[in-house]
């Protein structure tokens, strides 16, 4: 009597081991749990190049990209039109394309009017004038420009983007919000979509300015 009860139960304990094993080992046909997907890639410390790029009104520094001008004559963003240049500083915007730097357009802001924050050439110089000390962010310049400018598109450009900020030959990588930046006299504001260069221009900045 013990030899058959033992006969019929020892397949169904070998069935069911069996069927904890499979588990165990993730069988079964998509149990595994999927593999933790990779951290985002840190932003490369990049420096500046070890010679100087001298920087003036009427220059254009970078290949060609955009058309030139921008504006209705409104309020944009918070941004008016000039009444007085009692307070008037410059900050460089510089954006590169797969290492490559692309010349910011002439005349962004200058449609309508002449807004509070605007460009004259393709030197790359951006110029805030208003009546008194004010803060003036990216996000404003971009919405002046009528550009996109986030982390996934910067005026038509996409692929990986990364910022920097360059004050006093420092530069340090900025992880925030793009549209928080604020705008500093003579920081220069780097957007690098995509590969980035060897090394960011290194700006010599006229008397003055």
């Amino acid at each position: 009597m013990f030899s058959i009860v033992r006969s019929i139960r020892l397949p169904r304990i070998l069935a069911f081991c069996s069927l904890l094993l499979l588990a165990a080992c993730g069988g079964g046909g998509g149990g595994s749990a999927p593999p933790n997907p990779d951290p985002p890639a840190p932003s490369p410390t990049l420096g500046l190049a070890s010679t100087y790029t001298d920087i003036g009104e009427g220059m254009t520094l970078g290949q060609e990209h955009w058309g030139s001008g921008s504006g209705t004559g409104q309020p944009i963003d918070g941004i008016q039109c000039v009444n007085s240049e009692a307070y008037h500083i410059h900050s460089i915007v510089s954006i590169y394309l797969n290492g490559t730097r692309l010349a910011l357009p002439a005349e962004i802001g200058l449609k309508g009017c002449t807004y509070e924050i605007h460009t004259h050439d393709e030197s790359g110089f951006v110029h805030m004038e208003t009546e008194a000390a004010k803060k003036f962010t990216l996000g404003q310049f971009f919405s002046v420009w009528g550009q996109a400018l986030g982390t996934s598109e910067v005026a038509g450009l996409t692929g990986i983007i990364r910022f920097y900020l360059i004050d006093n030959e420092t530069v340090t990588p900025y992880t925030g919000n793009p549209a928080d930046i604020e705008f500093a006299s003579r920081r220069e504001i780097a957007i690098v979509v995509g590969t980035p260069p060897d090394a960011l221009v290194r700006h010599r900045w006229p008397a003055g300015m």
